[in-house]
């Protein structure tokens, strides 16, 4: 009873029990729901629902607060209303409209170099040089949000398709000092 307020990341979603809490309050959930990543949708309502847990414990009420840009969009009415089959609905015919999984399967490759320049200059020279089985999309090269990894700063390719095999048949066509994600946990 010595803390009125308590502020944290996406942490204090992860399973405290604070019964004494009564109002969560969720800043720039737009950037939760819209981010750039095909599960930015999937993961934000996770996490969101996970905060909105944290209020109300016990013999409590509690209440929630999202700061949004963007009251009136579609999306947020599914979550306050708690309409799953909708956001369901919605979530699979956006990913089977631009091809990614449960309706494709994909990949993403790697590319590392000492600058940022060589990195994206190896990306698409393997491109320009490596005859791509039918049947893949590829998109990119590109500069992936985490531009650094302890072995160089990396530029990716994300490949999509719809037969499993031929990603590993890409896997065969890939230079050494390149790493390859299949059902990669993001894309960025």
């Amino acid at each position: 009873g010595e803390i009125d307020m308590l502020v944290g990341t996406q942490m204090i979603a992860k399973g405290l029990d604070f019964p004494r809490v009564t109002l969560v309050g969720i800043v720039a959930g737009d950037e939760l729901l819209f981010g750039d990543d095909f599960q930015s949708r999937e993961r934000g309502v996770g996490l969101i629902m996970q905060a909105a847990g944290r209020a109300g414990r016990g013999d409590r009420i509690g209440e929630v607060v999202i700061q949004t840009r963007q009251p009136d969009n579609p999306h947020w009415q599914t979550i306050l209303t708690h309409d799953w089959q909708t956001f369901v609905d919605d979530e699979l015919a956006r990913r089977q409209q631009f091809h990614y999984p449960p309706y494709q399967y994909l990949a993403r490759i790697n590319f590392f170099g000492s600058s940022q320049q060589i990195a994206l200059q190896k990306a698409e020279d393997w491109l320009r040089d490596t005859n791509i089985p039918a049947g893949i999309i590829l998109l990119g090269p590109a500069i992936p949000n985490h531009t650094r990894s302890h072995q160089g700063y990396i530029a990716h390719i994300i490949c999509k398709t719809s037969h499993r095999t031929k990603l590993t048949e890409l896997a065969s066509l890939l230079p050494r000092e390149s790493s390859y994600d299949i059902d990669p946990i993001s894309i960025f």
